[in-house]
């Protein structure tokens, strides 16, 4: 594509052109294919859809669109913008520090992305700790999306998906499966330096064998589930109807979090304890 193209199919934008000029209502579909990116998609603060009518980031119906992050320099691909939806694309190998997806807007979905082989989280709601925590991300639902294999440097910080440090109110997790991460499935820390998180709902999701990796069984990683808070934070989250299976420490960890309610989650197999609720 070119920015100065038609934004037709036969005559496409790139993609960043395409969203910096996309308006409330609009789809910017991406012809098959895979791209490989060496700066990441942008969407700016005030880069805006309406609730009534969203902006759509898609793969062409049918298609899987695939960016490869081995040469990009920022991440691949991150929302500062409210009401977008990003729609059925496929993120790997980002290098070290830099996450496949990062979400610091508001009222976004994003749906049935698979996200590989990173050397970050896979993806992860947070925003800023110099701003007040009124402008943090909220209200962000996570559909039916399957992160594996995050690993990083260190082996020690790239869980599936997170909500942490700077997170706002009312993000959801929906269908969704974190497997095979060096860090957590998911984890939803909070800092006595910034203060408490918004509430988190985790529902109908999976998380296991995080800990380890797909086709490196000898590197392993802390390893729980569901971490659902840090340093005696008490964050009322929310963990229902889910599963947590074969992780290398535990299934369902409050992390210290003397407030997080679990509800039908069935926890087993795990190598530390399948439900583990401690505080300080």
């Amino acid at each position: 594509g070119s920015a100065s193209n038609q934004g037709t199919k036969a005559s496409p934008l790139d993609v960043q052109t395409a969203v910096n000029f996309a308006q409330p209502g609009q789809e910017i579909v991406l012809l098959d294919g895979t791209y490989k990116l060496t700066k990441g998609i942008n969407i700016a603060r005030g880069n805006n859809g309406t609730k009534e009518e969203p902006i759509v980031l898609m793969s062409e119906p049918g298609k899987r669109v695939v960016f490869d992050l081995s040469n990009c320099s920022t991440n691949g691909i991150t929302v500062n913008g409210n009401y977008w939806h990003i729609y059925n694309i496929e993120l790997m190998n980002s290098p070290n520090a830099k996450r496949p997806v990062q979400v610091s807007g508001h009222y976004n979905t994003i749906e049935k992305l698979l996200i590989h082989d990173n050397a970050d989280t896979g993806l992860q709601i947070s925003g800023s700790a110099y701003e007040p925590n009124t402008m943090w991300p909220s209200y962000n639902l996570i559909l039916s999306c399957e992160v594996y294999n995050s690993c990083d440097a260190l082996g020690n910080d790239a869980d599936g998906f997170a909500a942490k440090l700077t997170a706002g109110e009312g993000n959801v997790f929906r269908y969704c499966i974190a497997h095979h991460n060096i860090d957590d499935g998911w984890d939803l820390y909070a800092k006595s330096t910034t203060g408490p998180i918004g509430t988190v709902t985790i529902e109908s999701s999976v998380a296991y064998a995080n800990g380890t990796l797909l086709g490196n069984p000898s590197k392993t990683g802390e390893g729980n589930g569901f971490k659902l808070g840090g340093e005696s934070i008490s964050v009322p989250h929310v963990l229902k109807n889910s599963v947590s299976f074969a992780n290398l420490n535990n299934g369902v960890f409050s992390n210290s979090n003397p407030s997080c309610m679990v509800y039908n989650t069935t926890s087993y197999g795990n190598e530390g304890k399948n439900l583990f609720f401690n505080t300080n």
